[in-house]
This record gives structure tokens, sequence and C-alpha cells, in this order.
């Protein structure tokens, strides 16, 4: 790795790993938002507000990589920034997945409106709020119950934890894929249609 950041004459400091990657996380968000604004003419008009928004999460998150990046260079912690850019690309990107379903004409399918739809819907979203905050809950509060109980000799933070789920449930999610096509691969080959 260090013969790697020797070569780059831009990080020809004294970085860590960390540093290396938040530097890597801004330059690449930055790519992205110049792409998106760019891009936002070629596209159809219900498209535009789309990569508008889309230019927008990349150029936030750019912006806290960068910081992030100097904070720990020099030393500080940079929990704050990532909330901070949490609390702005979340919501941006709830905002960003109903304007890539309108134009794509998702529907609601049997629902319609009126009390029963509201209630089911009320229903649905409070279940799903209560979950999401508990495991959110127990994703931020398990590394500092970690970290003040047991020798870690790194930073685990809820990010980490995140992404090893998230991981953790593709990795399953292949495995039965995979699994499942090979039983139909079988299948096939036994009836007239694998001859």
């Amino acid at each position: 790795m260090e013969n790697l950041l020797s070569i780059l004459p831009v990080l020809a400091t004294d970085l860590s790993l960390v540093d290396f990657t938040f530097w890597i996380g801004f330059a690449a968000m930055l790519a992205a938002t110049m792409f998106f604004f760019s891009a936002m003419n070629l596209v159809a008009d219900k498209w535009k507000t789309s990569m508008l928004v889309s230019a927008l999460i990349t150029g936030i998150a750019a912006l806290h990589y960068y910081y992030m990046r100097n904070a720990a260079m020099e030393g500080d912690i940079t929990t704050a920034y990532r909330y901070v850019d949490w609390i702005l690309t979340v919501p941006l990107m709830c905002v960003e997945f109903y304007l890539i379903l309108k134009p794509s004409g998702a529907t609601k399918g049997m629902f319609r409106p009126g009390e029963s739809t509201a209630m089911y819907i009320e229903n649905i979203s409070t279940k799903l709020t209560t979950i999401g905050a508990l495991y959110l809950t127990l994703v931020c509060l398990m590394p500092e119950f970690l970290i003040a109980n047991y020798p870690i000799p790194f930073y685990l933070g809820g990010a980490s934890i995140l992404i090893v789920v998230v991981v953790a449930i593709d990795t399953v999610t292949q495995i039965q894929t995979r699994l499942m096509s090979s039983q139909y691969e079988q299948l096939i080959k036994k009836t007239k249609f694998g001859r």
C-alpha cells in the first residue's frame, strides 16, 4: 500500500489507509457529481430532476468525504461528518426512489384510495419504522459497548457493522440463487425439454 501511495504525487504525504480511502471516496463522489450534472441535458425531461437529485447526493457526499479526510489526517474523529452526511443524503435518496419510480409507471397495485388503504399503509409504516429504529439503535450502541468493555485495537463503527450485515445477506442470497439454479437445471434435464 505504501508503494501505491508514493506513486501518486497528490498523495505523496504520509497517509494512512483511512486517509487514502476518504480521498478515493471524495474523488469518486466528485466524479459522479460532475457526471450527473453534465449528463442532465442528455436525458429525457422526465429524468432531469432525478439526475439533479443524484448530483446533489453525490456532491454532498464528496464535500463530507473531503472534510472527513482532512479531519482524519489531523487525528480528529469523523463521526459527526458521517452523521451530517447521512442526515442530508438519506432523505434525498428517498426522494430519488420516488423520482425513479414515478416516470417508470410504478403503480400501487390492488390498493384503492380509502380508509382501509390508509390504515394498511400506516400499519406497515409503523412496523417498519419501529423495527428500523430498533435495528439502528442496536447498530449504533453495539460498537460503543464493545469499545467500552473489550480491548479492541481499532475503532469499530456502526457503518462497518451495516456493511458486514449487508454483505452477509447478499452472500446468503447468492448461495440460495445458485442452489435453486442448479436444481432447475437438473429438473430440466429430467424433462423432455432437456434433450
